[in-house]
């Protein structure tokens, strides 16, 4: 298996662009191959979206794990992205 770690200047709008990619493009290529991956995603408040959050209770099939972590829940501002987290 692989673990993709993202360590970026989370005050950089570019680094935080380059994580949103780079984790989008792992979630396409579990859809289209079955991996066995391992994403670490700290402080992931600054760069979740609503494709994080609906491939979260997908991609798990497909072998494409999250370990996500962030200081508290209430920095997540998007109740549709806190609650895929949740769950």
């Amino acid at each position: 298996g692989k673990v993709i770690y993202f360590k970026v200047d989370m005050l950089d709008i570019s680094s935080l662009k380059m994580v949103k990619l780079m984790i989008n493009d792992a979630i396409q290529q579990a859809r289209h191959k079955k991996v066995n991956t391992i994403i670490i995603a700290d402080e992931l408040n600054f760069y979740a979206n609503s494709t994080i959050a609906g491939a979260l209770a997908t991609v798990r099939s497909m072998g494409l794990k999250f370990l996500l972590t962030l200081q508290d829940l209430a920095q997540m501002k998007d109740e549709h992205i806190r609650n895929a987290i949740l769950s």
